[in-house]
């Protein structure tokens, strides 16, 4: 008995060709400058939905004690210097300034696309562990409504991911791939 059964089905050099010719014009899509924009604007836009709809599943709300002392400290400012003109303090994590939100963009790369944002959204994205504050250029840390210290212990931040892909997105990004496809001569 023989060790290994080959079996050849003949006249299937034609759907190879045919494979072989999508594969090739999926690599011409894929690597595309407008094509790759259109992803990026895609995943930049469920980026900025995702922080405005407050997390997907939503995240976890900002402590009372953090709220109330960003109101603390706004009410100290002058009105022209507030992050928000009226004072308020919103619970709406990563919306406060709008600085994280309007920083997010993509950049083309010779093999995909990298989704960019300010250094500070990166530890939003991906959650910190508990960590210890020290001072830079001081003796000691001036911390509100507590005092002086040498140092703090923050409890860490909890991951807020933004940069997430749904179904929709990937259902998106498959039918940009695919009129670029069928576009081609």
């Amino acid at each position: 008995m023989p060790d290994n059964i080959t079996i050849k089905l003949a006249g299937l050099e034609d759907l190879e060709n045919r494979i072989d010719h999508l594969s090739a014009k999926l690599s011409v899509a894929l690597d595309r400058k407008e094509t790759k924009m259109s992803i990026g604007e895609i995943l930049i836009a469920r980026a900025r939905a995702t922080i405005k709809q407050g997390g997907n599943p939503l995240w976890t709300p900002i402590k009372q004690r953090t709220i109330d002392e960003r109101w603390n400290l706004e009410q100290k400012k002058k009105p022209a210097r507030r992050v928000n003109k009226l004072g308020i303090v919103s619970n709406a994590p990563l919306q406060r300034s709008g600085v994280g939100i309007n920083s997010l963009n993509y950049a083309l790369t010779g093999d995909g696309i990298i989704l960019k944002a300010v250094k500070y959204m990166g530890y939003q994205q991906t959650g910190t562990k508990p960590f210890t504050i020290k001072p830079k250029n001081k003796k000691a840390l001036l911390i509100p409504g507590i005092g002086f210290r040498k140092w703090a212990n923050h409890p860490g931040i909890p991951a807020r991911p933004f940069f997430i892909v749904t179904d929709e997105d990937i259902a998106d990004i498959r039918d940009i791939v695919i009129d670029d496809i069928t576009s081609q001569a």
